[in-house]
């Protein structure tokens, strides 16, 4: 069941993943989240790093199609390149067939028990899948 939408959904995220890393190979991408150990490297250092994250289904106002979300956060610290760096990253996912850029989000987060602060982007997309066909 959905065999051709569950293709087509693993040809985005693939389509998603190469594009970053070709375009980005010196900035880590992590799918869904960030393991303890792996997050210590970026406290020991700089953060300089994206996650990659599949959100939720809703509906839409078609009978036969979903939209999901899907998001990057992007994480940099001392860096001056922050804008152009997630107008690249927009431009990438969005290149991408049926996904489409929603809006970004920019905070600025403190480093716990440091003087450090990361600028924290995320950057929302959506995408849409036919289902029950």
């Amino acid at each position: 069941m959905n065999e051709k939408s569950k293709e087509k959904m693993l040809e985005q995220k693939k389509s998603i993943v190469d594009g970053l890393q070709n375009h980005f190979p010196n900035i880590p991408l992590f799918q869904d989240e960030i393991a303890e150990d792996e997050e210590q490297l970026f406290k020991d250092s700089k953060y300089h790093l994206s996650i990659l994250i599949m959100g939720d289904f809703s509906t839409t106002d078609s009978a036969v199609r979903l939209s999901q979300t899907l998001s990057i956060e992007y994480y940099s610290e001392e860096r001056d390149d922050v804008d152009e760096t997630l107008l690249d990253i927009i431009s990438i996912v969005d290149a991408v067939p049926a996904v489409n850029f929603r809006r970004s989000r920019k905070v600025r987060m403190k480093v716990a028990n440091t003087d450090r602060f990361v600028d924290v982007v995320t950057i929302e997309f959506e995408r849409f899948v036919k289902y029950g066909c």
